[in-house]
């Protein structure tokens, strides 16, 4: 909402400010609006904009797989990982 005592017609500005946040994909948006009247006095309030991931990963399990044993008995069931996962 924009009122002032003697202009009727102002428009609100604003700059915006980005920082990464505590996880990837997280941004701190530090949003500085300003409104001006005629007479020239201005007045700034300060927004803080969060924006967080809150999708789940997904995946699809690889199917069932039988390993044999090599012939001193040992195996390999290790799990490769791709793509950006931790």
């Amino acid at each position: 909402d924009e009122s002032d005592n003697c202009d009727t017609s102002l428009d609100a500005t604003y700059s915006d400010s980005v920082a990464a946040g505590s996880c990837e994909g997280e941004q701190i948006i530090t949003r500085t609006w300003s409104l001006t009247d005629d007479c020239g006095n201005t007045t700034e309030k300060t927004q803080t904009i969060t924006v967080k991931d809150n999708i789940k990963p997904a995946f699809t399990a690889p199917s069932d797989i039988t390993i044999y044993a090599a012939s001193d008995c040992t195996y390999d069931a290790g799990v490769g990982v791709t793509g950006d996962v931790s």
